[in-house]
């Protein structure tokens, strides 16, 4: 007998001179996280983004810290703070990966399952109704647990390529990051059916079977595909206090997708619910070296703000994002704070908003090898995103330099991996 339940509803700045409760089917929700961490950002926040794996290890920064190669990814004017002879780079590929289960979603669901289980094995004798009411005892915990459940997930993949020197660069860039997120929503009903359920084998008697139309819990889906094209300028003006200034204007197409699946079918589909645009906006960002070792910078992203309707009748909205960095650097050893200025407010309703805060360093072990480290911490109240610890390394061989990254946190982890060739 079965009880169901269905749920419905190079040369650098820094180194030139050298669901189905009763869990009968697959489980699916593995699979949905999967398809997450490799191809998706589950978080709904609108966090300043890192997209290489340099950044990610030193805390995400890289306003005032990141590397001439990458510079078009976090402020176009330091693409201006360059010295000496023409150089010309590429970096590709540029993939970063974020997960966070804080709440233990899989673990939840994980339980659920593992009821039906053993339910659909369930026996007609006193032993396997002993097991079935633990089982049932033991879902009761998770569901409540799974009512306020989230899972976020965030990669990013990127590419550019350019030319600097004697005070000015220009870069491509393409970009693209894909934000998810996951909800389910745990109906009274279905806990009465459990309910009920563990009454009846209580009491000697079989389990019913509720029909599916009697059962509402649900999982939503919902985010974006953003994809950025443009071309990065950066200039030192030194008759500007030597301030050096950036612009990017870009082209951002816009995939959405918002829908509901019942956990029996819960699967990631970016088709489904989808709706698409495509938008102007700009970046812009400012550079200022006061010293051999202190520099710092401001970037201004997206400063054009632009809100789209998803296929259920939701918002994600695209704004303005500003955030201050400083970098102080010395000989072998480099360290760095970048900051949000402002709360960063989530693209859609399925997660919270993020203020963060990064601190990185970084060491030349050798010419050839360099070690990194940092730290992340969110000062928003709202917020189940909170501190993160980065690691991280860099290989330079022949102009050629791999960057391997690495965070950890509460149910929080991040991997990160970058190619940069100097030409």
């Amino acid at each position: 007998m079965r009880v169901r339940i269905r749920m419905r509803r190079t040369c650098t700045r820094h180194h030139c001179k050298d669901r189905n409760p009763m869990l009968h089917a697959p489980k699916r929700h593995v699979i949905f996280a999967t398809a997450l961490l490799l191809t998706a950002t589950t978080s709904l926040a609108s966090p300043f983004r890192y997209y290489d794996a340099r950044s990610q290890s030193m805390g995400g920064t890289g306003v005032a810290s990141a590397e001439t190669v990458v510079a078009a990814f976090y402020n176009p004017a330091l693409l201006g703070d360059t010295r000496g002879s023409s150089n010309s780079f590429i970096s590709f590929p540029n993939l970063t990966a974020y997960a966070s289960d804080k709440s233990d979603f899989l673990d939840d669901l994980d339980d659920y399952q593992d009821l039906f289980d053993e339910l659909e094995q369930l026996e007609p004798s006193l032993t396997a109704r002993r097991q079935a009411i633990e089982a049932i005892e033991t879902v009761q915990g998770a569901l409540n647990e799974l009512k306020e459940d989230r899972l976020e997930a965030d990669v990013t993949f990127g590419f550019t390529g350019g030319i600097t020197g004697r005070g000015q660069g220009v870069a491509l860039l393409a970009k693209a990051w894909i934000i998810a997120g996951a909800r389910a929503n745990v109906e009274p009903t279905d806990e009465a059916v459990l309910r009920i359920n563990l009454n009846l084998l209580r009491a000697g008697l079989p389990p019913i079977i509720p029909l599916e139309e009697d059962v509402d819990s649900t999982v939503d889906y919902r985010g974006a595909i953003i994809q950025e094209f443009g071309i990065a300028f950066g200039q030192h003006f030194e008759t500007l206090w030597g301030i050096s200034l950036g612009i990017t204007p870009k082209i951002m197409v816009v995939n959405t997708f918002d829908y509901v699946q019942t956990v029996e079918e819960a699967d990631l589909d970016f088709d489904e619910g989808r709706k698409d645009y495509s938008d102007f906006n700009v970046d812009i960002g400012i550079a200022k070296r006061f010293s051999p070792q202190w520099s710092a910078g401001l970037a201004i992203k997206n400063v054009v703000k632009n809100r789209y309707e998803t296929a259920l009748d939701n918002e994600i909205v695209i704004q303005p994002q500003y955030r201050l960095g400083v970098l102080y650097e010395k000989e072998r050893w480099r360290a760095t704070l970048d900051a949000d200025l402002i709360e960063n407010d989530p693209l859609g309703s399925l997660d919270r908003p993020t203020q963060f805060i990064g601190l990185g360093g970084e060491y030349d072990l050798t010419r050839a090898l360099r070690i990194r480290g940092g730290l992340r911490t969110n000062l928003s109240d709202n917020s189940t995103v909170e501190d993160t610890i980065t690691l991280g390394f860099g290989v330079s061989v022949f102009g050629a330099t791999l960057d391997v990254s690495g965070m950890v946190g509460d149910n929080e982890y991040g991997l990160g991996l970058g190619l940069n060739f100097g030409l």
